[in-house]
């Protein structure tokens, strides 16, 4: 039963985003060999060499037969592949020997080629790590600010002043242009938020919602990556108020899923992720226009995909993933938000650090520091629109840069 509902959840929002369920492409190795070599074809007899992602693989394809882009069953492959720290690996047999290699040794395979995981290869950063950015410019967890509309600032019976919402309703709009350099390769691409966020309860003391995170890339590398991801992300929110500040906890689910496609998967494929996570933050107002913030986040995820969706020849990808342990990221921050022309226009800086605390993470994707600004203009009480800088510090030959722009509709 447990192994149907997650097939039905990828199988469904897969099909949200209009996309195939899996690679079914059963002639995986030779769309392999044929596309990472400089001369894209299999050359009979010949030494050859190519980069499948992280790993550098030296092969030669030995066969009877001479036709070259074609890989026989008859045929002789010797290969060595090595990447990410692994050591160098080596093979020689058939085909079907080769199906099965691969399955035996999945998992120094897998890191050799994706590294933490496939997002990393094809993206730059686990899916985990994009969604602590997404959480950070939606109301999943997007710090409170003082102003309740143009020239209003609440104040409690003391005369302090006090964040309790007016409006008991929102929804974001937030799409972004991303430039990213994942070592040599360029990749551009966008992402956004659409959120709902809904405020009760005495004060308004609690909140629920659901975000929609999403993100694409295309990868000017030598296989044409291009890849997709989708989340839901449901969440609870409450709110303990103080004198000129607010605490606020919060926890929420997650559901997603990530789609790649290239020359050597040529049918594409995808893979369900879930999880979820909880943080706390405190925000204080120095002044009414003057508010900071610090908090801590924890975030995890799990990365699968029913086996039996699979083609035996890529087996061994959806087994070493479906062994990956489970994601887990702490993330402090610290934040500031000043209010001008009587709330007309506000400015928003943030500062977060994602901490992958599981074991065996990859060197050099530890850790990811990201900053953002954001400028926010009011014309309406009911109605803002956002401009924004976002960029990623600290992973290994990644460089990450993102132009903002959101919508928030208040009532």
């Amino acid at each position: 039963m447990a192994k149907l509902w997650k097939v039905l959840c990828l199988v469904s929002m897969l099909g949200m985003l209009g996309m195939p369920v899996l690679a079914g492409d059963e002639e995986v190795w030779q769309s392999i060999f044929n596309n990472i070599p400089s001369e894209k074809e299999i050359i009979k007899n010949e030494l050859q060499t190519g980069r499948l992602y992280n790993a550098t693989v030296v092969f030669t394809v030995e066969g009877v037969q001479g036709d070259n882009g074609v890989l026989r069953e008859s045929d002789t492959i010797d290969l060595t592949l090595e990447g990410r720290g692994v050591a160098p690996m080596s093979f020689r047999g058939t085909k079907e020997d080769l199906v099965i290699w691969a399955e035996t040794n999945r998992t120094a395979l897998f890191k050799a080629v994706f590294g933490n995981a496939p997002d990393v290869a094809a993206s730059g950063m686990t899916s985990t790590q994009s969604l602590a950015q997404s959480a950070f410019m939606s109301s999943v967890y997007m710090a409170p600010n003082t102003r309740t509309g143009m020239g209003a600032v609440a104040t409690d019976s003391g005369g302090a002043v006090s964040f309790i919402p007016v409006s008991n309703k929102d929804i974001v709009i937030s799409g972004q242009h991303d430039r990213m350099k994942i070592g040599d390769d360029k990749a551009t691409g966008s992402s956004g938020i659409m959120a709902y966020e809904w405020r009760f309860g005495d004060s308004m003391r609690h909140s629920a919602g659901i975000s929609i995170p999403y993100r694409q890339l295309d990868v000017d590398d030598s296989l044409d990556t291009e890849y997709k991801h989708a989340a839901m992300m449901p969440f609870f929110k409450k709110r303990w108020y103080r004198s000129n500040g607010v605490l606020e906890w919060m926890v929420n689910g997650t559901l997603g899923v990530t789609y790649l496609k290239s020359k050597v998967f040529t049918d594409g494929g995808g893979y369900l992720e879930y999880g979820g996570g909880t943080g706390i933050r405190y925000s204080h107002a120095l002044t009414a226009n003057a508010i900071v913030n610090a908090g801590i986040m924890y975030q995890g995820l799990k990365k699968e995909i029913p086996s039996d969706l699979v083609p035996d020849e890529v087996r061994w990808i959806s087994d070493a993933l479906n062994d990956l342990p489970w994601e887990h990221n702490v993330i402090p921050s610290v934040g500031t938000i000043v209010n001008l022309m009587d709330g007309r226009l506000t400015l928003k800086g943030e500062v977060f650090r994602v901490h992958q605390v599981q074991n065996e993470v990859v060197d050099g994707y530890e850790y990811q520091t990201v900053v953002f600004g954001m400028a926010t203009v009011r014309p309406w009480s009911w109605f803002s629109c956002s401009l924004g800088y976002k960029e990623s510090f600290e992973l290994k030959d990644i460089t990450d840069r993102s132009y903002i722009i959101d919508f928030t509709i208040t009532w």
